[in-house]
């Protein structure tokens, strides 16, 4: 009996200390591991360079999005491409889809003309994986997405220009 009262007064006094000790070096080991490269967190445009070593076309703006959906659109109705190029193409266009509800979440957009972003994002990505048969089935919303990002980056710059 004495045994098992020691059990239960040392996980009701020490167990507890010993997470938040755990819990706290957890933290503190993640901010210091999660840091990016030569910048600090105030220098950082998006909650995604702490965790993440940003590929060269991540777009910087939802305009650059649209630019660059754009552009790998264009490519990828060329019929002139290798499979290597138009797989490459595919994994980029995929990567731009999904990550165009982080960039705008990571402007001054407002929620309401955020949401369609990402429900037009959420839409195609369901048809994900791209390949050259869904590939033209998604043209047109994709299309859609491009003119939408446009719209709300003109939104965004108006909203950061008045305050």
């Amino acid at each position: 009996m004495r045994t098992l009262y020691i059990q239960i007064m040392f996980a009701r006094c020490c167990l507890p200390t010993i997470g938040i000790i755990l819990s706290y070096g957890m933290i503190v080991s993640g901010i210091v591991g999660c840091e990016a490269k030569g910048t600090s967190l105030k220098e950082r445009e998006s909650l995604h360079e702490i965790d993440h070593d940003l590929p060269p076309y991540w777009p910087s703006s939802m305009n650059d999005a649209a630019t660059k959906i754009e552009a790998r659109l264009q490519r990828l109705r060329a019929d002139s491409l290798k499979d290597e190029e138009k797989a490459k193409l595919f994994v980029e266009l995929t990567d731009l889809i999904e990550w165009t509800p982080e960039v705008a979440a990571d402007t001054r957009l407002k929620e309401s003309h955020w949401i369609p972003i990402y429900e037009a994002s959420e839409a195609i990505r369901k048809q994900l994986p791209l390949n050259e048969v869904s590939f033209k089935q998604v043209y047109q919303p994709l299309e859609g997405l491009i003119q939408l990002l446009r719209k709300s980056d003109s939104f965004e710059l108006a909203t950061r220009g008045s305050k």
